[in-house]
């Protein structure tokens, strides 16, 4: 590239470094994969072993460095969608009648391929990290943490419930959404029964700005933000499809649904509507 540079005319063109160096792209993709692992295996490490937490804050408080380990770890997949946006400038900005206009056009096309594998493995970071930062202020997350379970949003709203007002802390995942008052959220393990619903029996109203959860324990109205109202709505329909499809389910619907939950003192399998019992169940105390 450099050698480029300094010879460089009104012919030059940097799409062949790219096409070139394409095959090469493709470890980015199977970094990207297996960065989730690795970040869950140095979070476990900071928390749980004393001597690994004082050796890399030995190791952050003695280097010039200004980068911490975690940002060391993102940077090779923040890589790919950085040379993604160069091209794609560099591209509006190439003469259709350039002699390096196709090659660019090629380079550009092998990069997005690349980085469209990676996209999606960049949202699983960020929200990895949002997890981790949830931890570091004190909620006690570790019993949510499951191989299937997606993080979607967390966040605190100002809720309604039988004329009471307060503030609800919401975390939304791809199978539950966690609802805890917010003068308990750093007190309570939100793992606990008490404080989470399973999607497939979570219904959502919407009207005129205004959002309504409701689940086999209760109910809680607030106002949307514009986000709120489409991600839950979104992950209750996906998660209802998986449902369906995996074990065979006809009867998961907006408004009937098939489910399990556990009560204080008993639980019940089988049929709802509208958070109720409905149809065939079984209710064991």
């Amino acid at each position: 590239m450099q050698e480029l540079i300094e010879e460089w005319t009104d012919d030059s063109c940097v799409g062949h470094i790219f096409t070139d160096f394409a095959p090469f792209l493709r470890m980015y993709s199977e970094y990207s994969s297996n960065y989730l692992k690795s970040f869950a295996t140095y979070n476990n490490l900071k928390h749980s072993n004393e001597a690994f937490f004082i050796m890399i804050s030995e190791i952050r408080q003695n280097s010039e460095c200004q980068l911490t380990l975690e940002d060391l770890l993102i940077t090779p997949i923040q890589r790919i969608p950085r040379y993604e946006m160069i091209l794609t400038d560099l591209f509006k900005n190439t003469p259709e009648d350039h002699v390096g206009y196709k090659i660019l056009k090629d380079a550009l096309d092998l990069v997005v391929q690349v980085a469209d594998g990676i996209t999606e493995g960049i949202r699983l970071v960020e929200k990895t990290i949002k997890m981790e930062e949830m931890r570091e202020r004190g909620m006690d997350i570790n019993g949510l943490i499951k191989a299937h379970r997606l993080f979607i949003r967390e966040g605190i709203v100002k809720a309604k419930e039988r004329k009471k007002k307060f503030h609800l802390q919401l975390i939304l995942f791809n199978d539950i959404i966690v609802h805890v008052k917010k003068t308990n959220v750093n007190e309570v393990d939100l793992s606990l029964e008490r404080y989470i619903w399973p999607l497939c029996l979570v219904w959502l109203e919407q009207n005129n700005g205004a959002i309504k959860i409701s689940g086999p324990t209760g109910e809680y109205t607030f106002k949307d933000d514009g986000e709120w109202g489409d991600l839950i709505q979104a992950a209750i329909e996906k998660q209802l499809k998986y449902l369906n499809d995996k074990h065979g389910y006809e009867i998961n619907d907006e408004e009937h649904r098939y489910g399990d939950f556990n009560f204080e003192y008993a639980k019940y399998s089988g049929e709802w509507i509208n958070t109720k019992f409905e149809g065939y169940g079984t209710l064991l105390t």
